[in-house]
């Protein structure tokens, strides 16, 4: 990771480098707006994590997400594939 291995944190405790890590992934993702799930992807999808999502209160619509390139624009987008 990027803050662990940062020389100018080698001096802050554990704890104050997860809370360096927080910070970070907190302002990453308030930069996303609504692309949040695209930004976890862009972020930690070669890290082997799946990611699901329910498009209801009642969340008994799970949908497993993926990130795919939209082939006209060529653009990445986060794909829902149902899972029930």
């Amino acid at each position: 990771n990027a803050v662990f291995d940062n020389p100018k944190l080698a001096n802050l405790t554990e704890d104050d480098k997860i809370k360096a890590i927080k910070d970070v992934d907190a302002d990453y993702f308030s930069k996303a707006g609504s692309n949040e799930e695209k930004a976890f992807f862009q972020k930690y999808g070669d890290f082997g994590v799946d990611l699901y999502k329910s498009s209801n209160s009642v969340m008994d619509d799970w949908g497993e997400l993926e990130l795919t390139t939209e082939p006209v624009a060529n653009t990445l987008i986060v794909k829902k594939s149902n899972c029930n």
